[in-house]
């Protein structure tokens, strides 16, 4: 009851003030790894492997909420029927949530999710976020028309896209027919998407052309932006009649969530199409499953991981891109780096601070062709606040050493140093936090956190209970009497290998 009191009248205070954060709550969640308009998430999540939501938590949260489904409406209106986490009964703060929860979603579906942050007054109503799951991975598919042309959509309308019970196209009763009077270019665009790789999506359709006059193309396309903008990946100037011709294994480009169509362009007469099939093999080699990245800003790098893909022919390694902004931005992919076949981590060291970079990982197969790409990956970058030294100016004060031995199977020792004087030059014990993270950012140990006196201290770390991989040990010294009660960080890496 006093959890329906509480939100009654937070909701009546965004209903009066027409704003959806409240002064006395927590704050927004923010940096989400799977940022709005992220692709190809994985579609089935089992108990062996479930894609996972990232995201960080204002400081002074008590518990929250995790809404998520593929009703908008449901997200924005905070409907119980949306919401699949929650810490009310148990005041926890989740910073994560796996969507074995939600089970196998829908192919190429948008999922809009957000958190709401509590605190003991109040609560803070997170922006709505969104991801697009992963397409259909077996890509085979044929269309011999006879059941018309309810999948497919003419743009710009108008446009005479139809079905003609002849056989002009070299193929059987019935057949596509475009019947071109009109200058422009005419699309006719299948509604489904596809998640395609060169060399073993080949596309194949027989046709023919009965020629009026003018000189035009007729052509097949696919686009990258949900039909916003088309790129020709086959197509033929005609200037005379065709005579049925049969075109295949024509490679569709390599991307997610292809969209395909037929076009013509300033042309006319009549086209017929007909047997149009988009081949696939046997079985599909899979994407590196579940790419994360955590931003070390102390190092100015970015570190990756990912699960190993899978494919019948021997994996020869992983191509990664990296692009600028978060992963509906309009800015291109680039690669970066390719990394061998047992290599499942990277680290960037090519960012830049204050800024913001997605990542996504192919597999390369030995036969020379490459999967699909996996799901994207954001990597946010933070400038150091001018509150904060950085190590240039606080190498002779604080210091973090590499912890020893390295690589190490359980245990470890970490040194570290306190300055004889603090940062308002004033001698004081200091507050000290050792922590360590594993890749995904997540604590696994809080191996100091007190105020300490000035010295060099030795503490060691015990790895029993974890699995091998890459880890991160974080000093922070906190002067108690500073305004912002953060002083120095330090952040290194150390290998956990059994």
């Amino acid at each position: 009851m006093k959890k329906k009191i509480k939100f009654f009248c937070c909701f009546v205070l965004l209903l009066v003030l027409s704003i959806p954060i409240f002064s006395q709550g927590p704050g927004e969640p923010f940096h989400p790894m799977t940022a709005p308009g992220s692709r190809h998430i994985n579609r089935v999540n089992t108990q062996y492997f479930a894609h996972k939501l990232f995201w960080k938590n204002p400081s002074n949260t008590t518990y929250n909420d995790i809404y998520l489904s593929p009703d908008s409406s449901l997200v924005i209106s905070l409907d119980s029927r949306a919401l699949v986490l929650s810490g009310y009964d148990s005041s926890r703060i989740f910073n994560d949530l796996s969507l074995i929860l939600i089970g196998t979603l829908e192919h190429h579906t948008k999922y809009y999710w957000r958190v709401v942050e509590h605190n003991g007054s109040c609560l803070t109503i997170g922006p709505i976020w969104y991801f697009i799951s992963e397409g259909y991975r077996f890509n085979y598919w044929s269309d011999d028309f006879s059941n018309g042309l309810s999948n497919y959509t003419v743009n710009p309308p108008g446009g005479y896209w139809g079905i003609s019970y002849s056989s002009n196209a070299g193929g059987t009763i019935p057949e596509l027919e475009h019947n071109n009077l009109m200058s422009g270019t005419s699309y006719l665009i299948l509604n489904d998407f596809f998640d395609l790789s060169p060399n073993i999506n080949p596309l194949s359709f027989r046709y023919s052309f009965d020629y009026w006059f003018g000189a035009g193309l007729i052509g097949l396309a696919y686009s990258l932006d949900e039909g916003i903008t088309w790129i020709p990946f086959w197509q033929q100037v005609v200037n005379e009649n065709i005579p049925p011709t049969l075109v295949s294994t024509e490679s569709v480009p390599n991307e997610n969530y292809v969209k395909l169509s037929l076009f013509s362009s300033n042309i006319y007469g009549y086209w017929y199409v007909d047997d149009l099939i988009l081949d696939s093999p046997l079985t599909v080699p899979a994407p590196p499953g579940q790419i994360q990245v955590l931003a070390d800003t102390s190092t100015r790098r970015v570190f990756l991981n990912w699960s190993p893909g899978f494919g019948i022919d021997p994996i020869a390694g992983y191509k990664i891109q990296r692009k600028i902004g978060l992963p509906n931005s309009s800015s291109a992919y680039q690669t970066i780096s390719e990394v061998g076949p047992y290599t499942l981590s990277f680290e960037d060291s090519t960012v830049q601070l204050n800024a913001i970079y997605t990542y996504r990982i192919q597999t390369k197969l030995g036969w020379g062709g490459v999967t699909t790409w996996s799901n994207e990956a954001t990597a946010y970058v933070p400038d150091i606040p001018t509150s904060v030294k950085t190590k240039t100016e606080l190498a002779s004060e604080f210091s973090l050493e590499q912890n020893y031995p390295n690589p190490f199977n359980p245990t470890t020792k970490i040194k570290y140093s306190i300055p004889t004087v603090t940062l308002r030059q004033a001698q004081s014990d200091i507050l000290v936090t050792l922590k360590v993270y594993d890749v995904l950012g997540k604590e696994v140990a809080t191996l100091v956190n007190e105020e300490r006196q000035q010295g060099t201290y030795e503490i060691e770390f015990n790895g029993t209970g974890l699995p091998s991989g890459i880890y991160f040990y974080q000093l922070k010294g906190a002067d108690p009497e500073s305004s912002s009660g953060q002083g120095f960080v330090e952040t290194k890496k150390m290998l956990l290998l059994k």
